[in-house]
């Protein structure tokens, strides 16, 4: 019997496991590219939403404009797809999601795709180009019903509104009340608490005790210094509402403790200060529960405060708040403590 020669079989093989093989590689290689760029735009994507969503509370708290559009298009530019800046799509007053509790608030959104193609080392042995990636992200402003730091004076709940975003306030001494935090009661930590933050949780619906405002312009002229010291240069722009010249934008304050537990990343003069009832006691002598009603972030403007009469003066404005399970609420309409997050 005549037997056909096998040489060369193992070439056939060969052949057939080199294309099996590529395929393979195609999958674990390229597509490993793939996920990558498109973990590396999902982060471009979340930086640019937050960016913009912490621009309208700070920059443009009343309505969504160039400086919103600005910051969360920096930050997700900063975000490169494997070593290419992406194409950026942001929408600075984009429509909230649905969410439990009809949760109000506002939103920015970015989107992130790669403006290059991608890398394809193994695809293009069978004629397809490297895959495309896009990112989606969506941040929300909403009300918040709690701080972690409190300045220790309150203010008459007079049914402020986000209508009243950068009207002054004014805290004259014979009307200022110090909060008792945690039994101190002494004039030494009512004067630590103006340069620094009390620490503790404060939410709304909370009892808290308050004491006859101490008398001694000196020594709270002391502290009033050491506060605006934290932040020299910063002032109150009365046509957009919002600080200028502060530290915090160039990443630059100083001040250690701040006096918004922030270290400098917003303006150590922004700094929340509880709103009581009218009828909670302001003047009222002696140690006196009052109810905290809401949270409101007060731009305490140096320019406003007067030695001779201990009077303070700020602006209302927004602040960085939580979220507790035990604390009240506000419509979002008459919130200024407010939290940040990711919401898709």
């Amino acid at each position: 019997m005549c037997r056909r020669s096998e040489r060369g079989a193992i070439l056939v093989h060969v052949g057939i496991a080199i294309v099996a093989l590529m395929g393979f590689s195609a999958m674990v290689l390229d597509y490993g590219v793939f996920w990558l760029a498109r973990h590396q735009a999902q982060n471009a994507a979340d930086a640019g939403a937050l960016a913009g969503v912490i621009s309208r509370v700070y920059d443009e708290p009343t309505a969504a404009g160039p400086l919103t559009l600005n910051s969360a298009t920096t930050a997700a530019s900063a975000g490169l797809i494997m070593g290419s800046p992406g194409t950026i799509a942001i929408d600075p007053a984009a429509p909230c999601p649905a969410w439990p509790g009809a949760l109000e608030g506002e939103c920015v959104s970015a989107a992130v795709s790669n403006s290059s193609p991608l890398p394809a080392y193994f695809l293009q042995v069978f004629g397809q180009p490297g895959p495309n990636v896009q990112a989606w992200a969506k941040a929300r402003m909403s009300a918040a019903n709690a701080t972690n730091c409190l300045k220790p004076w309150i203010l008459p709940d007079l049914g402020y509104t986000r209508a009243n975003l950068g009207d002054l306030i004014t805290l004259e001494l014979a009307n200022v009340s110090a909060l008792n935090f945690y039994k101190r009661v002494d004039l030494g930590d009512y004067l630590l608490d103006i340069q620094q933050c009390a620490g503790g949780s404060f939410a709304i619906g909370d009892t808290i005790n308050t004491l006859p405002g101490p008398g001694v312009l000196g020594l709270q002229s002391v502290a009033m210094s050491a506060l605006f010291s934290q932040d020299p240069l910063a002032t109150w722009n009365s046509a957009t509402n919002r600080v200028t010249n502060s530290c915090a934008l160039g990443r630059t304050c100083g001040c250690g403790t701040c006096a918004n537990g922030f270290a400098g990343r917003i303006s150590p003069l922004v700094v929340p200060v509880a709103l009581v009832s009218p009828a909670g006691g302001i003047l009222a002598p002696g140690v006196t529960p009052v109810v905290i009603t809401n949270i409101v972030g007060l731009f305490v403007d140096p320019a406003l405060y007067d030695v001779v009469t201990g009077t303070i003066g700020g602006h209302i404005t927004q602040y960085p708040g939580i979220q507790v399970p035990t604390g009240g609420t506000v419509p979002f309409s008459s919130a200024f403590n407010v939290r940040l997050m990711l919401v898709n």
